[in-house]
C-alpha cells in the first residue's frame, strides 16, 4: 500500500485539513490517502493476472524457464524438422523387371546320386559319360534344376586319396555325417590325415535330359547331370548375371513360369601357371522348347 507522509510541527503550526484517516507517530502525522491506495492496489492486481495469464501460456506450451540463483535458463527447444518426403521413383525405374533366371532353377529336382542317372565331366578336351564314351566337345541339355555340391579332396591322386574325399550338399555335413570344416582340419593335421595339401572346394552339378551331342551318344533324352568344376562354375555363374542383365534391359524373352532352359555347353581349353586343362563355357540355346 502507498503511503503519503506530511510533517507537521504541533506547537507553531495550526494543523492543516487532512485526508479522512491519519495516524499520529511521534512527531510525524502520517496521512493515508484512499485515492493513492486504491490506485496501487488496481496496479498490483494487473500485475498479479498479467503475471497469472503469461504463466498459464508458458505451461500449456511446456516450456516454462526458471531462473535458479542466477542460473542461465536454458533456450528453449528448437521445433523438430518436418520429415523429408519420400524420394520418388523414376517412371523407368519402376518398369525395371529383374530376374534371377538360374536361381529360379536352383534345387528344383533332387541331387541326381550315382546310379540314378548319366553322369557328364570334361576329360582330356572333351565331354564324356560315365564310361568312358565321348560325346564330342559340345552338347545341349534342357536343364531343369541344379544344386551346389563341396568337395574336400586330399590333394592326391590314387586308391587311398579317393577313400580320404568327402561330399556335402550344405558345406557344413558330409554325406557320412562329419562336420566338413573340423574334417579338414584333421586332414590337414600332420598328427591326424596329415595332408597339407587338402583342399575345400566348391562344384555344381546340372540336371536335366540331353537333347543333342556332337558325337551320337545312346544317352539322349536320358536324365544326365553334369559335372561343373570349381573353373567351370565361374563360367555358369557369368551366364546367370548375364541372364539377369538381359531381363533389366528388357531383353530377356523366357515365361514368367520358367520349367526349363535348353542350355549349350562347350569346351574351353584353358592354361596357366603351366599347366593345361579345361572346362566347360554355356550359352542360351537358339530354341527354347518352353518358350513360345
Amino acid at each position: 500500500m502507498a503511503l503519503t507522509r506530511t510533517a507537521v510541527n504541533k506547537t507553531t503550526d495550526a494543523p492543516k485539513a487532512v485526508a479522512p484517516a491519519e495516524v499520529i507517530e511521534g512527531d510525524v502525522t502520517v496521512v493515508e490517502d484512499p485515492i493513492a491506495e486504491a490506485k496501487a492496489r488496481a496496479e498490483a492486481q494487473r500485475a498479479a493476472a498479467a503475471a497469472e495469464a503469461t504463466a498459464a501460456n508458458e505451461t500449456a506450451e511446456g516450456e516454462v524457464l526458471e531462473d535458479h540463483s542466477g542460473e542461465i535458463a536454458p533456450p528453449p527447444k528448437a521445433a523438430a524438422p518436418a520429415p523429408l518426403a519420400p524420394k520418388q521413383s523414376s517412371a523407368l525405374a519402376q518398369c525395371i523387371v529383374r530376374r534371377d533366371v538360374m536361381g529360379e532353377l536352383e534345387g528344383r529336382l533332387a541331387p541326381v546320386e550315382y546310379g540314378q542317372g548319366v553322369t557328364l565331366k570334361t576329360a582330356a578336351g572333351v565331354i564324356k559319360d560315365g564310361d568312358g564314351q565321348s560325346l564330342g566337345r559340345k552338347i545341349e541339355i534342357l536343364l531343369m534344376s541344379w544344386n551346389r555340391r563341396y568337395v574336400i579332396s586330399p590333394g592326391e591322386q590314387g586308391p587311398a586319396a579317393a577313400k580320404l574325399m568327402r561330399y556335402s550338399y550344405d558345406g557344413v555335413t558330409s554325406g557320412q555325417g562329419e562336420n566338413m570344416a573340423d574334417y579338414l582340419e584333421w586332414l590337414k593335421d600332420p598328427k591326424g590325415g596329415n595332408k597339407p595339401k587338402a583342399t575345400f572346394k566348391e562344384y555344381r552339378d546340372l540336371v536335366g535330359t540331353l537333347v543333342s551331342s556332337e558325337k551320337p551318344s545312346r544317352h539322349v533324352d536320358a536324365l544326365v547331370s553334369v559335372t561343373c568344376s570349381p573353373d567351370t562354375v565361374k563360367a555358369f555363374t557369368g551366364l546367370a548375371t548375364q541372364l539377369t542383365v538381359a531381363s533389366i534391359r528388357g531383353k530377356l524373352n523366357l515365361p514368367e513360369d520358367l520349367i526349363a532352359l535348353n542350355l549349350v555347353c562347350e569346351v574351353e581349353d584353358r592354361s596357366g601357371g603351366g599347366n593345361d586343362w579345361s572346362r566347360l563355357v554355356f550359352k542360351l540355346a537358339e530354341k527354347q522348347e518352353f518358350v513360345a
